[in-house]
């Protein structure tokens, strides 16, 4: 399973670098069309806001996965006591809880874009490229899941 899980997580990394990069060069494009005098490219701007998206919610998985994102602990970090075992299972299960919630309600979100569709970028409906947010949401309630079970049949 760990090799499996490595892999999936190295998958989410190589998305996250092309999101970035395509961002780069998309974000180029109009500024150096325009330098050379031709017209804009009318999808650059929708793409590098979609693209935002994206990277924020790539970004949140990868900053979940290193323990960079918010979190509560009712135990003083940095001790080293007994309880540091179940101060981690704990944040876990309340990651799990508040990433499982918004999952749920990004999913409804999704279907109501799919309800009432409206043309997005490329001529895909917006509801396409928002499944990001539960893609993600899903990999950060995975990501916690997995940790908090290692942390708790650590020995």
């Amino acid at each position: 399973m760990s090799k499996l899980w490595r892999l999936w997580q190295q998958t989410l990394n190589v998305i996250l670098l092309i999101a970035f990069a395509s961002m780069g060069v998309i974000a180029l494009i109009p500024m150096f069309s325009r330098l050379m005098g031709l017209t804009g490219f009318s999808w650059a701007l929708p793409a590098t806001n979609q693209l935002v998206l994206w990277l924020a919610m790539l970004g949140a998985v990868l900053a979940s996965r290193r323990s960079k994102h918010i979190s509560v602990s009712l135990i003083n970090t940095s001790s080293r006591n007994m309880f540091h075992r179940l101060r981690h299972v704990f944040n876990d299960l309340v990651a799990m809880l508040i990433s499982g919630l918004l999952l749920w309600y990004s999913i409804l979100f999704i279907l109501s874009e799919k309800e009432y569709p409206a043309d997005g970028l490329f001529g895909l409906p917006t509801w396409i490229w928002f499944c990001i947010i539960p893609f993600t949401l899903f990999n950060i309630f995975l990501e916690h899941m997995v940790h908090g079970w290692l942390e708790w049949h650590k020995r």
